[in-house]
Protein backbone atom coordinates (compact mmCIF):
# COMPACT_ATOMS: atom_id res chain seq x y z
CA UNK A 1 0.00 0.00 0.00
CA UNK A 2 0.96 3.40 -0.75
CA UNK A 3 0.49 6.68 1.10
CA UNK A 4 -1.30 8.89 -1.46
CA UNK A 5 -2.13 11.54 0.89
CA UNK A 6 0.40 13.73 -0.34
CA UNK A 7 -0.30 14.52 -4.48
CA UNK A 8 3.28 15.82 -5.40
CA UNK A 9 4.96 13.04 -3.86
CA UNK A 10 6.46 11.39 -7.66
CA UNK A 11 6.91 15.00 -8.87
CA UNK A 12 8.74 15.78 -5.71
CA UNK A 13 10.51 12.71 -6.10
CA UNK A 14 11.82 13.74 -9.59
CA UNK A 15 13.16 16.86 -8.31
CA UNK A 16 15.08 15.67 -5.81
CA UNK A 17 16.55 12.40 -8.46
CA UNK A 18 17.64 15.34 -10.45
CA UNK A 19 19.46 17.15 -7.00
CA UNK A 20 20.80 13.55 -6.10
CA UNK A 21 22.02 12.54 -9.50
CA UNK A 22 24.73 15.00 -8.59
CA UNK A 23 26.08 13.35 -5.68
CA UNK A 24 25.62 9.92 -6.87
CA UNK A 25 28.83 8.25 -8.33
CA UNK A 26 26.57 5.61 -10.59
CA UNK A 27 23.22 4.28 -11.24
CA UNK A 28 23.67 2.09 -8.66
CA UNK A 29 23.81 4.65 -5.41
CA UNK A 30 21.40 6.41 -7.46
CA UNK A 31 18.82 3.27 -7.52
CA UNK A 32 19.93 3.02 -3.91
CA UNK A 33 18.24 6.85 -3.03
CA UNK A 34 15.43 5.68 -5.39
CA UNK A 35 14.52 2.36 -3.15
CA UNK A 36 15.41 4.60 -0.22
CA UNK A 37 13.28 7.68 -0.44
CA UNK A 38 9.74 5.83 -2.02
CA UNK A 39 10.34 3.43 1.08
CA UNK A 40 9.20 5.87 3.99
CA UNK A 41 5.56 6.14 1.74
CA UNK A 42 5.07 2.58 1.56
CA UNK A 43 3.52 0.57 3.97
CA UNK A 44 4.92 -0.49 7.21
CA UNK A 45 4.81 -4.28 5.94
CA UNK A 46 6.22 -3.46 2.74
CA UNK A 47 9.58 -6.02 2.83
CA UNK A 48 12.03 -4.25 0.66
CA UNK A 49 11.40 -1.38 -1.78
CA UNK A 50 13.23 -2.35 -4.76
CA UNK A 51 13.38 0.08 -8.07
CA UNK A 52 11.97 -2.21 -10.27
CA UNK A 53 8.86 -2.55 -8.14
CA UNK A 54 5.75 -1.60 -10.14
CA UNK A 55 4.89 1.37 -8.22
CA UNK A 56 5.41 5.04 -9.55
CA UNK A 57 7.55 5.90 -6.79
CA UNK A 58 9.68 2.90 -7.85
CA UNK A 59 9.86 1.40 -11.08
CA UNK A 60 8.35 5.04 -12.79
CA UNK A 61 11.20 6.87 -11.45
CA UNK A 62 13.23 4.21 -12.07
CA UNK A 63 12.94 3.81 -15.85
CA UNK A 64 12.59 7.76 -16.25
CA UNK A 65 15.28 8.52 -14.13
CA UNK A 66 17.47 5.79 -15.90
CA UNK A 67 16.69 6.43 -19.32
CA UNK A 68 17.20 10.15 -18.46
CA UNK A 69 20.80 10.28 -17.69
CA UNK A 70 23.55 11.79 -19.55
CA UNK A 71 26.19 9.45 -21.55
CA UNK A 72 24.23 5.96 -21.16
CA UNK A 73 24.20 3.66 -24.16
CA UNK A 74 20.29 2.64 -24.69
CA UNK A 75 20.50 -0.90 -25.31
CA UNK A 76 22.98 -1.36 -21.80
CA UNK A 77 20.54 0.70 -20.04
CA UNK A 78 17.68 -1.54 -20.90
CA UNK A 79 19.59 -4.52 -19.84
CA UNK A 80 20.68 -3.42 -17.15
CA UNK A 81 16.80 -2.44 -15.89
CA UNK A 82 16.02 -6.14 -16.76
CA UNK A 83 18.30 -7.97 -14.99
CA UNK A 84 17.22 -6.43 -11.87
CA UNK A 85 14.30 -8.16 -12.14
CA UNK A 86 10.69 -7.43 -10.59
CA UNK A 87 8.64 -6.27 -13.15
CA UNK A 88 10.83 -5.71 -15.52
CA UNK A 89 8.05 -6.10 -18.32
CA UNK A 90 7.05 -2.74 -16.40
CA UNK A 91 9.36 -0.60 -16.07
CA UNK A 92 11.33 -2.01 -18.90
CA UNK A 93 8.48 -0.89 -20.97
CA UNK A 94 8.71 2.75 -19.97
CA UNK A 95 12.17 2.72 -20.34
CA UNK A 96 12.02 1.53 -23.77
CA UNK A 97 9.39 3.89 -24.62
CA UNK A 98 11.88 7.03 -23.39
CA UNK A 99 15.13 5.63 -24.67
CA UNK A 100 13.20 5.26 -28.29
CA UNK A 101 12.12 8.57 -28.10
CA UNK A 102 15.65 9.65 -27.20
CA UNK A 103 17.84 7.89 -29.60
CA UNK A 104 15.30 6.49 -32.44
CA UNK A 105 15.11 3.24 -32.96
CA UNK A 106 18.92 2.07 -34.44
CA UNK A 107 19.75 0.42 -31.45
CA UNK A 108 16.94 -2.22 -30.86
CA UNK A 109 18.51 -5.78 -31.80
CA UNK A 110 15.69 -6.51 -34.39
CA UNK A 111 17.21 -9.70 -35.05
CA UNK A 112 16.80 -10.62 -31.51
CA UNK A 113 13.17 -10.11 -31.16
CA UNK A 114 11.65 -10.84 -34.49
CA UNK A 115 11.05 -14.33 -34.58
CA UNK A 116 11.90 -14.92 -38.22
CA UNK A 117 11.50 -18.68 -37.87
CA UNK A 118 7.91 -18.63 -37.26
CA UNK A 119 7.34 -15.06 -39.13
CA UNK A 120 6.24 -17.31 -42.17
CA UNK A 121 3.63 -19.12 -40.13
CA UNK A 122 1.84 -15.97 -38.62
CA UNK A 123 1.47 -15.01 -41.55
CA UNK A 124 -0.17 -18.41 -43.28
CA UNK A 125 -2.50 -18.55 -40.17
CA UNK A 126 -3.30 -14.59 -40.84
CA UNK A 127 -4.12 -15.28 -44.42
CA UNK A 128 -6.20 -18.76 -43.80
CA UNK A 129 -6.64 -19.42 -40.12
CA UNK A 130 -8.62 -22.37 -41.25
CA UNK A 131 -5.55 -24.36 -41.89
CA UNK A 132 -4.42 -27.25 -39.38
CA UNK A 133 -1.17 -26.02 -38.67
CA UNK A 134 -2.68 -22.94 -37.00
CA UNK A 135 -3.38 -22.70 -32.88
CA UNK A 136 -7.33 -23.10 -32.60
CA UNK A 137 -8.90 -20.43 -30.57
CA UNK A 138 -10.07 -23.51 -27.87
CA UNK A 139 -6.02 -23.99 -27.69
CA UNK A 140 -5.09 -20.61 -27.27
CA UNK A 141 -7.19 -20.47 -24.31
CA UNK A 142 -6.23 -23.58 -22.22
CA UNK A 143 -2.90 -22.27 -23.09
CA UNK A 144 -3.71 -18.80 -21.34
CA UNK A 145 -5.51 -20.29 -18.64
CA UNK A 146 -2.57 -22.69 -17.62
CA UNK A 147 -0.50 -19.81 -17.73
CA UNK A 148 -2.88 -17.71 -15.97
CA UNK A 149 -3.26 -20.38 -13.18
CA UNK A 150 0.43 -20.80 -12.33
CA UNK A 151 1.12 -17.29 -12.13
CA UNK A 152 -1.57 -16.50 -9.47
CA UNK A 153 -0.12 -19.49 -7.61
CA UNK A 154 3.57 -18.29 -8.14
CA UNK A 155 2.20 -14.56 -6.81
CA UNK A 156 0.42 -16.55 -3.83
CA UNK A 157 3.27 -18.12 -2.60
CA UNK A 158 5.79 -15.66 -3.21
CA UNK A 159 3.55 -12.59 -2.05
CA UNK A 160 4.79 -12.37 1.77
CA UNK A 161 8.11 -12.92 -0.02
CA UNK A 162 8.16 -9.83 -1.86
CA UNK A 163 5.23 -7.48 -1.26
CA UNK A 164 3.65 -7.88 2.82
Amino acid sequence: KIDRSQPNIVSDTFFQVWKQYQNAKDEFQLRDWISANAKKYLSPKFKRAHPNQGFALLGGVHAIAMSLLPDIEPQETLSSIVKLGYDTDTVAAIAGSILGARFGTGWIPIDRIMDIKNLGFYGDCLVDPSSTVCETIDALLDREAYWTKYVKEWLEETKSVYYF
